[in-house]
């Protein structure tokens, strides 16, 4: 099995309007508008961003000769910072409120500097989502990404680490004999929302819908897991939730059984979907996709197969990535290039990788059919 990092890039044609923009006395990285951009690039010979249609996941170059290119990722890359923008930093630092933020994240989370107050706080456009612990948290210690709230209950930390989108919560069990504390049989986290209602599927994942039935903030189904990695020991975790409650089942069997490795990590995540992401999916587990990295134990692509001992029945990899492309109706498209880049492989050969057009769109709470070969109602477009 292959693993990947990439990003898209599209080429659009457009004709270049008119500007008065003065002849540049130093090369432009950016300009406000199209017009003003395109002028630059013919002046200066190199292409030219265009502020106004910079988005989280997309940029856009004004080219000399005329075209446009739009770089698109999968995820966002970039957060808007007063006028500008500036690159998704998770790193986590203390606010005024008594609050701890990540630097730069598309996602408004908070999480608790310790005390009586909610563990996050996840906010996106007036709708509001909290998580309260059933106790005092002490303060957390700080480490990039990631607050680390020491003992929530004896032998285990909890860890709440800062994403792009969202957030990652993880119990941390730490020793066999902190997994038998009768406390972790259930552990049951306060709820309050606002604008949002918390709902679960059989499938363990938890959605907040707002009134016209959007999804706000997604969790996908929860796991445990113990020091061999998720990728090999990945175990559904029961979830239920209420108007008042989130409840997490660890799995008593993986606590108790003598050939489990501790630490065993419990989460769920939550996210705050948007419109591009990407998706694995195993043909040995066909109703669990795996969106944006989760639920899998890396943040890689994967593609080929994987039918080893240590591969949790993977069988054969495929992965779909989705860019939001609305702003290209109408546009004639002269050229697209998919990069990738290759970052493990199972040998040193090269091998042949093909992508296609899917015939529908991905979502958090959907579901892909995995196929054999050729996936059916999707458009060849070529292989490398």
């Amino acid at each position: 099995m292959v693993f990947l990092m990439l990003a898209g890039v599209v080429v659009v044609t457009a004709s270049s309007p008119k500007s008065s923009l003065p002849t540049p006395v130093v090369p432009v990285a950016e300009a406000p508008d199209a017009a003003s951009a395109f002028a630059a690039a013919r002046l200066q010979g190199t292409p030219v961003g265009v502020a106004d249609q910079t988005a989280e996941a997309k940029k856009v170059l004004a080219n000399p000769d005329g075209t446009l290119t739009a770089q698109l990722s999968p995820q966002p890359v970039r957060v808007r910072k007063g006028a500008g923008w500036v690159p998704v930093d998770t790193a986590l630092t203390s606010v005024p409120g008594g609050t701890i933020r990540a630097k730069a994240a598309v996602a408004d989370v908070a999480f608790s500097a310790g005390g009586e107050g909610p563990l996050v706080q996840f906010s996106r456009e007036g709708k509001r989502l909290a998580l309260r612990w059933p106790g005092t948290l002490p303060k957390p210690e700080i480490e990039g990404s990631t607050a680390r709230y020491r003992e929530v209950l004896p032998g285990v930390d909890l860890e709440m680490q800062a994403e792009a989108e969202g957030y990652n919560q993880r119990f941390v069990v730490k020793t066999p004999e902190a997994g038998r504390n009768p406390a972790l049989a259930s552990i049951k986290l306060g709820v309050e929302t606002e604008g949002v209602q918390l709902t679960s599927d059989g499938s363990g994942l938890v959605q907040a819908v707002d009134g016209d039935g959007q999804k706000v903030f997604v969790a996908p189904a929860a796991t445990m897991w113990d020091a061999r990695g998720r990728e090999s020991t990945s175990t559904p975790v029961e979830v239920k939730v209420d108007r008042s409650a989130m409840t997490l089942t660890p799995n008593a069997a993986m606590l108790a059984d003598p050939g489990t490795r501790y630490p065993v990590v419990v989460d769920p995540d939550m996210r705050s979907p948007g419109q591009s992401m990407w998706a694995k999916v195993f043909r040995g587990h066909p109703d669990r996709p795996y969106v944006n990295g989760t639920g899998d134990g890396d943040a890689w692509a994967k593609v080929g197969k994987c039918t080893w001992a240590q591969c949790q029945d993977i069988d054969l990899a495929r992965t779909f990535f989705q860019f939001d492309t609305a702003f290209l109706a109408g546009k004639e498209i002269k050229t697209v290039n998919f990069n990738t880049a290759v970052v493990h492989g199972p040998d040193c050969g090269a091998n042949e990788h093909k992508l296609f057009i899917a015939d529908r769109n991905l979502d958090w709470g959907g579901h892909l059919e995995q196929p054999a070969a050729r996936p059916r109602g999707q458009y060849f477009l070529g292989s490398r």
